[in-house]
């Protein structure tokens, strides 16, 4: 991957720390990640990140639909 062009957005991603986030924005020479489930953005240097393994990119696609599961369950709980 070069680290002159920005991935696609939504492309997975791992940083220095072995974090696992979907690429959202480029902005004054860094980059900005999502948590796949969602939250807060953070902002890594270019340098310091690669492409996510297949294995990296199962467990975080398996990690997201858990969260969609639980948060649609919550959505549709019965309040009797």
């Amino acid at each position: 991957m070069s680290k002159d062009t920005a991935p696609s957005l939504g492309t997975l991603l791992v940083d220095a720390h072995d974090k696992v986030g979907e690429f959202r924005a480029a902005l004054s020479g860094r980059w900005y990640l999502r948590p796949v489930n969602g939250g807060v953005e953070w902002d890594v240097d270019p340098r310091d990140v690669s492409p996510a393994s297949p294995e990296q990119r199962l467990r975080a696609e398996l990690a997201r639909a858990n969260a969609q599961s639980h948060r649609n369950a919550y959505c549709k709980r019965d309040p009797k």
